[in-house]
């Protein structure tokens, strides 16, 4: 378990370059590890650890809302963390009152708004699911009607990579990339 935190805190350093890892980060983390084993639902645990996080350092609210997740990806056994609540920090469901200012974390409405966050970002996720699988069967679709050079080697690339430099699609000496890309 330790291990898996250790990674998460190495993943998350880049994205909060600005923010130094001290002892009071280090002891939230280790709480976390604690956390992790016990028998609490994870978004509850994630808001809570968020909420620790940020009290104890607040120019840190992103790290917070990573750790967040990590704790849900650990709590659910996922591979990696996904960023679901950390993708709903500007989203209507973290705002309330009149003035729809942000609920931060350790507000009253904190839980609660986490909840609706981890719910939206899974319905947002489902969402992107289906439409990246409409792109696919179109590209799929088109495929055949495609006449240039290397198209198909284009086409399997576009369907196995997480993402493809566009300059790849224009270069002359694709083919010779491409052998290594997959």
């Amino acid at each position: 378990m330790a291990q898996t935190f250790a990674k998460t805190r190495c993943a998350l350093l880049p994205s909060c370059s600005k923010i130094k890892w001290d002892e009071a980060i280090s002891e939230i983390v280790a709480n976390a590890e604690d956390m992790v084993t016990s028998t609490r639902p994870a978004p509850i645990i994630a808001a809570e650890i968020a909420a620790e996080l940020c009290r104890a350092r607040p120019d840190a609210e992103a790290l917070g809302f990573w750790l967040a997740d990590a704790i849900l990806a650990q709590k659910f056994r996922w591979p990696i963390p996904v960023p679901l609540l950390a993708s709903q920090v500007l989203d209507p469901v973290l705002k309330s009152g009149e003035r729809r200012r942000r609920i931060r974390p350790g507000d009253d409405e904190w839980g609660r708004a986490v909840m609706l966050a981890y719910a939206k970002a899974a319905a947002d996720a489902c969402d992107l699911g289906v439409e990246l699988a409409h792109r696919r069967d179109r590209l799929l679709e088109v495929a055949p009607k495609l006449r240039s050079k290397g198209s198909g080697d284009i086409v399997r690339l576009l369907l196995n990579q997480d993402a493809v430099p566009g300059s790849w699609s224009n270069s002359k000496d694709f083919g010779a990339r491409s052998e290594t890309a997959f």
